[in-house]
């Protein structure tokens, strides 16, 4: 078992930065929620301003749908189902 470094609530809407390379885990507590983890590696600043408008542009599509909800109700299942075999 791992003890936690850090434990923090984030409010609707905030953005919290964890440095490169550091394990975390994000946990809704009371209704739905969004955990991106994103990372960039900047070859040049336009390839990676081309990337990041993409990535954005599914992003924005999956928001937009109704897959979401499916998306996000499978990575709760799977998050409940751990925490029982811890």
């Amino acid at each position: 078992m791992r003890t936690a470094f850090c434990v923090d609530a984030a409010a609707p809407g905030d953005v919290v930065y964890i440095p490169r390379g550091q394990l975390h885990g994000a946990a809704a507590t009371s209704s739905r929620s969004l955990h991106v983890t994103s990372g960039v590696r900047l070859p040049s600043g336009a390839l990676a301003r081309a990337q990041l408008e993409s990535a954005l542009a599914r992003l924005v599509a999956l928001l937009q749908s109704d897959a979401l909800a499916a998306e996000v109700e499978e990575h709760r299942s799977r998050a409940i189902a751990r925490s029982k075999s811890t």
